[in-house]
């Protein structure tokens, strides 16, 4: 099975990865903060760094 990667790790991001983690998927998540990597970190989920408000990254 593949990553996941979620943009938006807030509850439902996290239920999402929390039932991905327990069906062996790994899971990644964008982290605007060291705060949120370390927190994201702590359940499991690799965290990458990066803030799609900071105008760096365009659609």
């Amino acid at each position: 099975m593949g990553r996941i990667f979620i943009v938006g790790c807030g509850q439902v991001g996290r239920l999402i990865a929390r039932r991905s983690l327990n069906q062996g998927r790994p899971v990644s998540a964008l982290a605007r903060s060291e705060a949120t990597a370390k927190e994201l970190d702590s359940l499991g989920i690799t965290p990458v760094p990066g803030d799609l408000d900071d105008g760096e990254y365009q659609l």
